[in-house]
């Protein structure tokens, strides 16, 4: 005899599977799980109680969803030490695959961690799910700011600023409250100087193991109203007529197509280049 559709639902009694938070929970698991319960049931006739059982699976289903989207992902980095010992290493990789040339490490005695995303509810509204430590530092000449993932072990967006030496000649100055402030542009401290816009791009595209990736064309807003520059073949060092230059792209692979801008700035104290950064964030 053949089993109606209807009849799964009346023959579901509502308890929820039983479930293991040891590693990510995926989409499948929660299908097979729940269609498990569901023909684990023997079909009977329909009766009034349908509308409740048939909220009840809804209510089943919700619960497994929430339960997945809070399931503790394994960690490869655990505690502020071993993220900034992380985080050391892959400075290191970034200037193998030269995204970077700056030559520094970071002393977990100059540096403030704090851990991200670690699985509140706010966390759902962030552009990464992943949890992460976020890292304020400084190193000698350098110091900024980075997030490093701590499932994969990445760096994802990081800002890098190199206090310009005594010798080096500003590009330009203001005034503001009565001081001269100076623009420094030593660029060199921080990256290879002949890259390209698009160079640097694959490289990041590289790290990150995305697929490829899209420039917005200049001058006009594809991705966002604060595209400042996006010509690909532009050095990357080049920070246009004014203090900063911001080129929004998006990465194939990112999660959700994430659109995102990379900045070069001269500042008082010296160069910045920033990657990584979702428009949503700044």
């Amino acid at each position: 005899m053949n089993t109606k559709f209807s009849d799964l639902f009346d023959a579901y009694n509502g308890e929820l599977p039983s479930l293991s938070e040891k590693g990510p929970i995926k989409a499948k698991t929660i299908e097979k799980l729940a269609n498990g319960k569901i023909h684990s049931c023997e079909a009977k006739k329909a009766y009034p109680a349908r509308r409740i059982r048939l909220g009840a699976l809804i209510a089943a289903a919700v619960a497994l969803l929430t339960i997945a989207a809070f399931a503790k992902t394994p960690q490869i980095i655990n505690g502020p030490e071993n993220a900034v010992a992380a985080v050391n290493t892959e400075l290191g990789v970034m200037r193998g695959m030269n995204i970077i040339s700056a030559d520094f490490s970071l002393d977990p005695a100059d540096c403030t961690v704090t851990l991200q995303n670690d699985g509140h509810l706010f966390c759902l509204l962030s552009r990464k799910f992943d949890p992460f430590y976020n890292i304020n530092y400084t190193s000698g000449k350098y110091y900024g700011n980075l997030n490093i993932n701590a499932v994969t072990g990445k760096i994802t967006q990081f800002t890098i600023i190199a206090r310009a030496d005594s010798g080096d000649e500003p590009i330009g100055s203001f005034v503001m409250d009565g001081k001269t402030i100076n623009l420094y542009a030593n660029f060199e401290d921080i990256f290879d100087t002949s890259l390209t816009l698009d160079n640097f791009c694959q490289k990041l595209c590289d790290y990150w193991d995305y697929t490829g990736f899209t420039i917005a064309a200049t001058g006009v807003d594809d991705f966002a109203p604060t595209t400042l520059g996006g010509n690909a073949a532009a050095m990357l060092c080049d920070h246009g007529d004014g203090q900063a230059k911001r080129t929004t792209l998006k990465f194939f692979g990112d999660q959700a197509g994430e659109v995102q801008y990379i900045e070069v700035g001269c500042y008082g104290d010296g160069a910045c280049l920033m990657a990584g950064f979702a428009h949503s964030l700044g």
